[in-house]
């Protein structure tokens, strides 16, 4: 097993209790690492468990049939890292891609004794089929919450545009009676489809926000892009139809040129990883493993899931909530909440905000992130 993680990892010796992502580890090299793990043991496994499983040690552990029953029992989305850890665990859900790696530093901030549940976008890995509403993907993971964590307290946490997510988790268990101790969202803005609607009514020029338009240039504003869009689907297929309508993804001709952009975009932007490691593999095996990365990230579930995520986060308009939520903030996404009109100070007015980190890539990756995570699970809420 180390011998296989140095020939992936491409370093001289690997230890057993060696970390995939100090390593140099990242979902390029999981999904290498899975597959040789797959030729070599004749184990399944798949790149979400990597997380968990991120030494040799661990993973052997898999490869002996070693897993718990009730880490074997929870959906293929859901990955448990430090799962016997004692206190109540905080469920963590993924952004606008759908997909989590939390890096070493974010996870060693975090107390050793706290398990993590990381929800990854059902059907990323073709195990199930992808959800289409940010309603039904909160109720899938509410299901799973309970199933980890029957009684209260229930933490959660979330990156970016999954931050609607969790506010939709919020709203569906107090429909059920239950309120969760704590919920922080991290550099979460507003829905797409909302946020368009803000920045065309908010102009900046450089850091001078301009006077609110009035709704009917807004309005004139948003219909001329309609038009614009309309225009560039007829191009590509043939079908005048605005790409945001919800019935349009519907016609199969729009619905393949989507997954098809979006594969073609998945594969173009792991491509140069991709070259660059296969050029510096050591063995030709190793470099045809790479080769095949292009598949496995371009694949159609992948890009179906990607395509539908995208489209619930554009759809999606949060009801008020009083709920107390926390908000970790980068620098540059901080401004919006000093103006009284940003919807999210109107939809939350219930809510912290912290600043942590310059931009969004700091705020969602610190080590100071996860500190502040655990600080306010643990009940400092000053």
């Amino acid at each position: 097993m180390t011998r296989l993680w140095a020939e992936v990892l491409d370093v001289d010796t690997v230890g057993l209790d060696d970390d995939f992502f100090e390593l140099g580890g990242d979902s390029l090299v999981a999904a290498t690492l899975v597959a040789a793990v797959k030729a070599g043991f004749a184990t399944e496994m798949r790149e979400s468990q990597i997380p968990e499983l991120n030494t040799p040690r661990r993973l052997l552990t898999l490869v002996s049939d070693h897993a718990g029953p009730a880490r074997a029992a929870l959906p293929s989305n859901v990955v448990a890292i430090n799962p016997d850890g004692r206190r109540a665990p905080i469920f963590l859900i993924h952004g606008a891609a759908g997909i989590v790696f939390l890096k070493p530093r974010f996870r060693d901030a975090l107390h050793p004794d706290q398990p993590v549940y990381i929800f990854q976008a059902q059907g990323y890995d073709g195990a199930a089929p992808p959800l289409d509403t940010v309603e039904a993907i909160a109720a899938g993971y509410l299901q799973s919450i309970l199933k980890v964590q029957p009684e209260p307290p229930w933490h959660l946490a979330s990156f970016c545009a999954g931050g609607w997510i969790a506010v939709d988790i919020v709203r569906q268990m107090q429909l059920e009676g239950r309120t969760p101790a704590t919920v922080v969202l991290v550099d979460t803005n507003l829905p797409s489809g909302m946020r368009k609607d803000y920045s065309l009514k908010r102009i900046h020029v450089g850091g001078i926000r301009l006077p609110a338009l009035p709704d009917p240039i807004v309005g004139m504003i948003k219909g001329s892009y309609g038009l614009v869009r309309r225009m560039k689907l007829f191009l590509k297929t043939g079908r005048f139809k605005d790409v945001h309508d919800p019935e349009a993804f519907e016609d199969p001709a729009i619905r393949r040129r989507l997954v098809s952009d979006m594969q073609r975009h998945n594969r173009q932007r792991g491509t140069k990883r991709t070259k660059v490691f296969a050029e510096g593999a050591e063995s030709a095996a190793l470099a045809q493993e790479a080769d095949a990365l292009d598949g496995i990230f371009g694949s159609e579930a992948a890009a179906l899931t990607t395509t539908l995520l995208r489209r619930a986060y554009r759809a999606y308009v949060p009801a008020p909530s009083d709920f107390p939520f926390s908000f970790i903030v980068s620098t540059r996404r901080s401004a919006a909440f000093g103006d009284p009109d940003y919807p999210i100070n109107r939809l939350l007015p219930n809510r912290n905000v912290v600043i942590s980190g310059e931009s969004h890539e700091d705020a969602v990756s610190s080590r100071e992130t996860a500190q502040l995570i655990q600080r306010l699970v643990d009940g400092d809420h000053a």
